[in-house]
């Protein structure tokens, strides 16, 4: 071949093909993201404190984590963010990790975040903290011998939260 190849950037691709073909689990997780693969899988982690989802090309709040930096700043399900530390984030195709990334960071860092809520712009700052997400959203019984655990995600830990006792 007389171009210049990046072999890296083969590597990657060819390795995205095969894995293609086994099934629709098995992908391949590049260096540069298994650090935050592996954060999803803790249960805390240093950041502000909510779940968002991209809807038209923009960051919407969908859950507030209670005590959490967000609640304690005030931002609220629904909020629309238009920027995070004077950078527009709305309208600029972002990708999910680049919104985590921002979010993220070292405990005790601020975020100032300009937000629409019911048509008006509001501008919060949040201190980003220790985060405790556990896994189990809700667990009761149905029956004597029958449960029902809903898990939001899947952590290091959620085999070990599912089998403690509750008191």
């Amino acid at each position: 071949y007389v171009d210049t190849l990046n072999a890296d950037t083969l590597t990657a691709k060819a390795l995205e093909a095969m894995l293609a073909k086994l099934d629709p689990y098995s992908t391949y997780i590049p260096a540069d993201d298994l650090q935050r693969m592996n954060d999803a899988l803790k249960d805390n982690f240093d950041g502000i404190g909510v779940a968002f989802q991209l809807i038209d090309d923009t960051v919407t709040i969908m859950r507030v984590l209670p005590e959490g930096p967000s609640a304690k700043a005030g931002l609220q399900p629904g909020d629309q963010l238009i920027a995070a530390d004077g950078r527009m984030i709305a309208g600029k195709n972002i990708a999910s990790e680049a919104v985590q990334k921002i979010f993220r960071g070292k405990r005790g860092s601020k975020i100032s975040v300009k937000a629409l809520r019911d048509g008006q712009n509001i501008e919060l700052t949040l201190t980003r903290d220790v985060i405790n997400a556990p896994t189990i959203e809700t667990a009761y019984m149905i029956a004597p011998e029958k449960g029902f655990i809903k898990l939001d995600r899947f952590s290091t830990n959620s085999y070990a939260t599912v089998m403690q006792p509750k008191e």
